[in-house]
């Protein structure tokens, strides 16, 4: 009983705090679950079930359920806006990567003749569905592209007071 003692003292628990009784029960109970642990050389043991962790449960619902965890961050995310102006189909592949970078990209068509304007417009359109891009018309030789995500309002003219 001496490690008690010190045990008490560095605890600081006074004599009436503690229950003698209770200690030797869960000495007896750690003798029990240690029990199966020891065999003799040769012999087969068989653990009793470990018993799981319960998960946490809400009150009043009968399932167990995880804790859903949030994560919460500072990081304001950056939106890098790219300018294009291609003069033939060999240049869409750069718009193609800025895509798929998630950067919002305008196109402007304006140097690009009508044949060469369709093409480049068909497969801009392509890549901007495949990534789930959204798509506005800003002039008739412009169009914009934004990544997933984005929310592109469009602002209507305002009437003028008469």
């Amino acid at each position: 009983m001496w490690g008690l003692d010190k045990l008490k003292e560095w605890i600081d628990i006074s004599e009436e705090d503690f229950d003698e009784d209770e200690f030797e029960e869960l000495e007896e109970e750690e003798a029990e679950i240690a029990e199966p642990q020891k065999a003799a050389v040769g012999a087969s043991v068989s653990a009793a079930p470990v018993a799981k962790p319960k998960a946490f449960v809400p009150a009043g619902t009968g399932t167990m359920q995880r804790p859903k965890l949030t994560v919460h961050t500072t990081k304001v995310p950056e939106l890098a806006m790219e300018i294009h102006v291609p003069s033939n189909f060999e240049q869409v592949a750069r718009i193609a990567d800025d895509l798929l970078a998630n950067r919002a990209t305008i196109v402007n068509f304006e140097r690009v003749e009508t044949k060469e304007q369709q093409r480049i417009f068909d497969f801009i359109n392509g890549v901007s569905y495949v990534l789930d891009c959204a798509a506005r018309r800003v002039s008739p030789v412009m169009m914009l592209y934004v990544p997933n995500g984005v929310d592109v309002a469009t602002a209507l003219p305002r009437p003028t007071a008469r």
